[in-house]
């Protein structure tokens, strides 16, 4: 039988408003935002809206990119604004 850990539960029972709050304060550049959209469900929409607001791609990997992009809603919902290498930015809604 697995159960969730003690931490997971807790973070379960916040309201989503603290949770918001919470997730809103972590760097967006940080390890620490990814860890936070896999706390639990609540926690990953949140910390999806920050990691992939501002996508910086390379030129090199826009052939990886743009498949993951097309495939993820998760992903491409939440980018507002896509930079393509390091001269051109577009702002976007990918809805």
């Amino acid at each position: 039988m697995t159960s969730a850990s003690p931490i997971s539960q807790g973070a379960n029972d916040l309201p989503q408003e603290l949770v918001d709050k919470i997730v809103g304060y972590v760097p967006g550049s940080s390890g620490t935002l990814l860890a936070c959209s896999l706390v639990c469900k609540s926690w990953s929409a949140p910390a999806s809206r920050r990691l992939f607001d501002r996508l910086t791609v390379p030129k090199r990997r826009l052939r990886a990119v743009l498949p993951l992009l097309e495939s993820s809603e998760r992903i491409s919902s939440n980018v507002k604004l896509l930079t393509l290498g390091s001269d051109h930015s577009y702002e976007t809604d990918f809805r």
